[in-house]
């Protein structure tokens, strides 16, 4: 079992799926610059998620430090937080009707050991008019959600299908996670 397990996130919905593997577990919010393009959506993710772990792990180095990143790709584009209503309903029109994939590039940092992937979910909408988009964006948060939705809120009832880890979607596969852990003996 671990000594001391960090989370290298401010994000409030990554620290409640942590604690589906443990309850013991800190959060230190990383200060590093995140990449937001020049290089494919996966690679980006991983980059990202290897800096957020690395920048808390150099002061940490007795834990082990787990940091990820999240966006929503479609087309081969890549869709993270918006930064106004207006780009997070040209979002949501982008994404009605169709499939899009949600990559989360996760960092686990122990010792002299790193692991670092990506868990790639496929996630379906409905067709959405504008008056469901203005609806979904008038009752929930989306400045702090890549594609502008969280799966587990009131977009829920315009998702037709997923296929892959639900949990990845909210911003933490945690299974792969806790399978990672194990096979490091960790867990």
């Amino acid at each position: 079992m671990i000594k001391r397990l960090v989370l290298a996130s401010a994000s409030p919905r990554r620290c409640e799926l942590l604690k589906y593997i443990s309850d013991d577990f800190s959060v230190i919010v990383s200060d590093c610059e995140e990449v937001k393009g020049g290089m494919d959506a996966e690679d980006m993710v991983k980059e990202n998620a290897r800096a957020k772990a690395g920048s808390v792990f150099a002061d940490n180095r007795d834990a082990l430090v787990i940091g990820a990143d999240t966006v929503v790709v479609i087309d081969g584009d890549i869709l993270g937080k918006p930064e106004s209503r207006d780009e997070a309903a040209a979002f949501l029109r982008r994404l009605s009707g169709r499939s899009h994939h949600v990559m989360t590039g996760v960092c686990i940092m122990s010792g002299d050991e790193e692991r670092v992937f990506c868990e790639k979910t496929r996630v379906t909408f409905a067709d959405l008019t504008d008056e469901e988009i203005k609806d979904c964006l008038n009752r929930e948060s989306f400045l702090d959600k890549a594609g502008a939705y969280a799966i587990q809120g009131v977009m829920a009832k315009h998702i037709t299908g997923v296929e892959g880890c639900f949990y990845n979607v909210i911003g933490l596969p945690v299974s792969r996670i806790y399978s990672e852990l194990k096979d490091m003996g960790l867990m």
